[in-house]
């Protein structure tokens, strides 16, 4: 049968790299398959004992939980219109949504990206339908990138590769999703491995997992539900950077000095006697009494081994007038405390490059051990918290516009309003310095939004009037400019 692609080469990539990231989020740095760093041979052949493993401790997975619980304030949900809101919180209370929303920060961090797919099913037992949000593992969101980067995603496919074993049989399956407006079509591939980009595409119903589904669905919207949110992207990229780009090497690094300084003191630790041959009693050997070839190699051979085999577990050393005191041949500890100055340059170097305050590596300006949280956050480190707060709050307000059109909302009448409270206590004056320095383009944050988060005891009509003042000033000032004074010479 003719083989149909279903994915390109360069999507494949992107998503085995959001695998890697994800797993160094989780703590997961060396596995078997795709692993975000790669495996020494000694550990895979074992010579250092089949038990001796690389040690998968993550400061990649410390810095993103620093971030994940930054962002992730009190959201609070509020409408013009009454009732709204708290629809919308009950409706959150019944699917977790806090956990789906820490789980899009999570990924928002780690890959560069998240998205989030609110989903309509029908409930077996009522027959009515119900609604819920997931955050999608990145490695599976392959959108349909727009010719321009402002453009708004209006196609995507959600891409799940699997096995199943049939008889000792694995046989490897692509299930797609494809997302266009207004309808969802599903399709099934038959695969030779989970690397593919082509397959044989099969009937949805030929596995058993899938006998309930359609082959194609009408959403009833005028978009796919799916949203997507970036971290800052590169010039001509559709996706956001991850915050380990940066510092990957640094987070491999940690991990290979971790485990040699486990090495270092497991050889410590296996120390060696070093005492007069006159000293040591002779080991029982269980062969004594067995016959050996006269004048033959392996006699002489046994006779060695024989010879130099000494009972280390004996109680009392008998040494000889002058000869040297038995002593544990050790090793040197320093090349530890070496290990330990290396892993904290490392972690310094890691908290320049992403902006982080170093505190969240337990490490005070000096880099030493520091065991209070810095209250000052870096700036750097503030304002990607607060663009990822911002994001968070547009995704759920699309979920929320998403699940009001499903419920009958057509016109689009119903909205809300999602917003995260500050991370950091700051003064009105760093406040008033960090929007001005987000307003800067006009693009990244409204004067609107601005005076919302600098006055949030204000009424809407002392905002209006504000804003009012403001746009008045700007107008006045522009005039002043813009007629200049006649000067007679």
């Amino acid at each position: 049968m003719t083989k149909v692609q279903f994915r390109t080469a360069e999507e494949r990539d992107r998503a085995q790299w959001a695998d890697k990231f994800t797993a160094v989020a989780e703590g997961n740095l060396y596995r078997d398959k795709n692993s975000p760093f790669p495996i020494h041979e000694y550990f895979k052949l074992g010579l250092l004992g089949k038990e001796v493993r690389m040690l998968e401790l993550n400061a990649g997975a410390a810095l993103v939980d620093h971030m994940v619980a930054d962002a992730l304030t009190e959201l609070n949900i509020s409408s013009e219109t009454e009732g709204n809101a708290d629809e919308i919180k009950d409706w959150h209370k019944s699917i977790f949504y806090q956990d789906t929303l820490e789980q899009t920060a999570r990924s928002f961090f780690s890959c560069g990206y998240a998205a989030q797919q609110v989903v309509r099913d029908i409930d077996p037992d009522t027959n009515e339908n119900t609604y819920t949000i997931i955050t999608l593992n990145s490695k599976t969101w392959y959108p349909t990138v727009p010719t321009f980067k402002y453009q708004e995603i209006r196609e995507g496919r959600v891409v799940s590769i699997f096995s199943e074993n049939n008889d000792g049989v694995k046989s490897w399956y692509a299930f797609v999703e494809r997302h266009t407006k207004g309808n969802v079509e599903h399709e099934l591939y038959k695969l030779e491995n989970g690397n593919d980009l082509e397959g044989t595409k099969l009937k949805i119903k030929d596995l058993d997992r899938f006998k309930e589904l359609e082959d194609s669905v009408a959403t009833d919207l005028n978009h796919i539900p799916i949203f997507q949110i970036d971290m800052t992207r590169g010039a001509g990229k559709y996706f956001g950077q991850s915050i380990f780009a940066k510092i990957w090497g640094n987070l491999q690094e940690i991990s290979e000095i971790k485990t040699q300084m486990r090495m270092e003191r497991i050889k410590h630790f296996r120390s060696l006697l070093a005492a007069p041959a006159q000293s040591l009693q002779r080991a029982q050997r269980v062969d004594d009494g067995e016959a050996l070839p006269n004048n033959s190699k392996q006699a002489r051979v046994e006779q060695y081994e024989h010879q130099a085999t000494f009972d280390l577990r004996q109680e009392i050393m008998a040494v000889p007038p002058g000869a040297q005191m038995p002593q544990f041949i050790q090793r040197d500890l320093e090349i530890i405390t070496k290990a330990m100055e290396m892993i904290r340059d490392c972690l310094s170097e890691i908290a320049s490059v992403t902006g982080c305050p170093r505190s969240v590596f337990n490490l005070d300006e000096k880099g030493t051990i520091h065991v209070e949280t810095e209250k000052k956050k870096d700036r750097k480190y503030v304002q990607r918290i607060t663009q990822c707060q911002k994001k968070l709050e547009w995704i759920t307000e699309q979920g929320a516009k998403t699940y009001f059109q499903w419920k009958g909302d057509k016109a689009g009448k119903k909205e809300i309003t999602a917003e995260l409270d500050s991370a950091f206590e700051m003064t009105l004056e760093e406040k008033v310095d960090l929007y001005r320095k987000m307003n800067s383009d006009g693009k990244f944050i409204s004067q609107e939004e601005a005076v919302r988060n600098l006055f949030p005891d204000m009424t809407e009509e002392e905002r209006t009037e504000m804003l009012q003042k403001i746009q008045d000033e700007d107008k006045s000032l522009a005039g002043s400019f813009g007629d200049p004074v006649p000067v007679e010479l």
